[in-house]
């Protein structure tokens, strides 16, 4: 998915639009320049949301891969 950037958006407000993590959103977007900010006309890749099962899964796996034996 691609979002146009509109005139106020930040990584943020975007993410909220799409339910995705700031985290996810700004690294599937390495092209911009995080600290210059985004600038209206800008396209953004958006990432799919995760779904709960999904989300749920990676936090077991990362909880589980913290136990060492």
């Amino acid at each position: 998915k691609i979002h146009i950037v509109q005139r106020n958006d930040t990584f943020q407000s975007i993410a909220e639009k799409y339910n995705v993590s700031v985290q996810d959103l700004i690294g599937m977007n390495t092209h911009i320049n995080h600290l210059t900010g985004l600038v209206p006309g800008l396209k953004v890749k958006v990432p799919s949301p995760a779904r709960k099962e999904e989300s749920n899964v990676a936090q077991h796996i990362q909880i589980l891969s913290e136990f060492r034996y």
